[in-house]
């Protein structure tokens, strides 16, 4: 009879010890996200948690509500919304997201997104700012540049900050529970992550972050956290500014503060955990912060071996160059903004309500896939006064204020993908006055500055590889002008002197007063 206790006992220990081996080697599928938040015309804040699962593994993410928590012990809850893949899809079709042996670390995800209902948040933040968090564990046991990754928990957060309008002596409050105030939302990223790159190839990628109050951005490198203050240990060659593999023949990773273009050409295969900082700066003030938290996956990208136009197989993403309009009263002109390189990571140009921001964008990668088919361009375009519909046609639709700008196809492009190895569009936006109403009079000056990206992208196999292009659009207010006095009546009397014109058109921002001068006999001015 002991004996068997004995024997029974083992058997019970070997099974949970197998158990919990088996639970440990697939706890790790979690692969990172972010926290956004949104104010709304109500006064309340709505807030978004975004979280991406390892395709490999067979644990899920539960789609029980998720909870938020703030640093003044706030609870929010967010609920389930909704699961969609993200994978690389090339020529071949896209990969699938499944669980099995050898499937782990590919770069294979879903995103599960949460969201919480209107929210109050009274009062105001302190300094450090109100910090909105969601943690668990584990980081992936593929991770090569985090010491003991699988072991290590992911700390999401995002930061809101106070914010003194000019001329107040004190920052604006959130309100009360019966009568709330919101006064700023937080920057978002318009793309999913692109989590996937080819080894031995230099890399361009994006994450294109916006803001819905056209704050300034600022892109940083920041730690990923394990813990409210603590940072996940960095593997030996490894920091918070060199995340990725950066020893020859790799390249180290660049980030373009400003952009949020990160390029880096990795000679080494693995999984490398990153995290980007975007803040929101308005007023020379820090307004807002969020993180997104995952990791990079090299891989190899070599065509197979003995496929029929193996060597006409090139490597390298889409080429894009714009062409402006000749044709119109006022060309637009594109002024290139390059990074510390040399290399152009955007083009800014400006125009004046009335004026026309037109030109045509050519995007060409003429190498064949290894089976000798020609390789499949497609164009994405974001941008707050972009047309929201489907294929950027509908001047009436976008998340700012139209007229809002188009993109359409031109030449022999039908569509916005072309199986020819060439895609030709043309963008236009016409500039009104409601372009510079949208942000109104703050800072001292009227700030009406709109970003549009442009993300075009072959479907070589395994990773397709992506070109993108960043438009800044300055909409400037016209200089005052001369009053119109054809019709101007100076009326003398005791009481004074009358003076009776039509005024010129107020366009809201650029007229203040009129100046009026007395000339005497010998024409001498001076101001009345």
């Amino acid at each position: 009879m002991f004996n068997s206790t004995i024997m029974m006992f083992k058997r019970f220990l070997a099974i949970a010890m197998l158990s919990l081996i088996s639970f440990q080697g697939y706890a790790t599928h979690l692969l990172g996200g972010e926290i956004v938040w949104k104010c709304k015309p109500n006064g309340k804040y709505q807030f978004t948690l975004t979280l991406y699962r390892e395709c490999g593994s067979p644990v899920q993410i539960s789609t029980n509500p998720q909870t938020l928590v703030n640093n003044t012990g706030t609870l929010i809850s967010c609920a389930y919304i909704g699961t969609d893949n993200v994978v690389p899809t090339c020529y071949t079709g896209a990969e699938p997201c499944q669980a099995g042996a050898g499937l782990s670390g590919l770069g294979r995800m879903q995103k599960y997104t949460f969201r919480s209902g209107d929210i109050v948040l009274a009062g105001t933040p302190p300094p450090a700012g109100w910090t909105f968090s969601w943690s668990n564990c584990c980081r992936p046991q593929s991770v090569d540049n985090i010491v003991g990754a699988g072991s290590k928990a992911y700390y999401l957060r995002a930061t809101m900050y106070p914010y003194t309008p000019p001329g107040s002596t004190s920052p604006l409050s959130g309100g009360t529970t019966a009568n709330p105030t919101c006064y700023d939302s937080s920057p978002n990223f318009l793309e999913d992550p692109q989590v996937v790159a080819c080894s031995s190839q230099d890399v361009v990628y994006n994450n294109l972050g916006y803001d819905p109050d056209l704050d300034s951005l600022y892109y940083i490198w920041a730690d990923p956290l394990i813990a409210a203050a603590t940072s996940a240990p960095w593997e030996t060659g490894y920091s918070t500014t060199s995340q990725l593999p950066s020893i020859s023949p790799s390249t180290a990773a660049i980030l373009d503060n400003n952009i949020g273009t990160i390029t880096f050409n990795s000679a080494e295969n693995g999984s490398f955990a990153t995290c980007l900082g975007i803040e929101a700066w308005r007023c020379n003030q820090k307004v807002g912060e969020i993180f997104r938290d995952i990791p990079v996956v090299v891989r190899s990208c070599l065509p197979p071996s003995g496929a029929l136009c193996s060597a006409s197989y090139n490597p390298i993403p889409p080429e894009l160059n714009f062409t402006t309009d000749s044709s119109l009263a006022a060309p637009t002109v594109l002024s290139p903004v390059t990074n510390i390189a040399g290399d152009t990571v955007a083009y800014q140009t400006e125009g004046f309500p009335g004026d026309t921001i037109r030109f045509t964008m050519r995007a060409v990668d003429p190498w064949v896939h290894p089976n000798c088919t020609p390789q499949k361009i497609s164009m994405e375009a974001r941008g707050g006064n972009l047309s929201s519909a489907a294929n950027y046609g509908n001047a009436s639709i976008c998340l700012f204020n139209p007229p809002c700008a188009t993109i359409v196809p031109t030449g022999t492009s039908t569509s916005l993908s072309n199986v020819s190895g060439t895609l030709d569009a043309k963008f236009n936006w016409y500039l009104e006055c409601n372009h510079l109403f949208y942000q109104e009079y703050i800072c001292g000056s009227l700030k009406s500055d709109y970003e549009f990206y442009f993300k075009i992208t072959d479907d070589q196999c395994p990773v397709p590889l992506t070109s993108y292009a960043k438009l800044l659009v300055k909409v400037k207010n016209y200089m005052p002008g001369i009053p119109n006095i054809d019709n101007t009546c100076i009326q003398q009397d005791d009481n004074g002197v009358t003076f009776d014109w039509v005024n010129n058109p107020d366009t809201g921002f650029n007229w203040d007063f009129y100046v009026i001068n007395h000339i005497d006999t010998l024409g001498n001015t001076s101001v009345v």
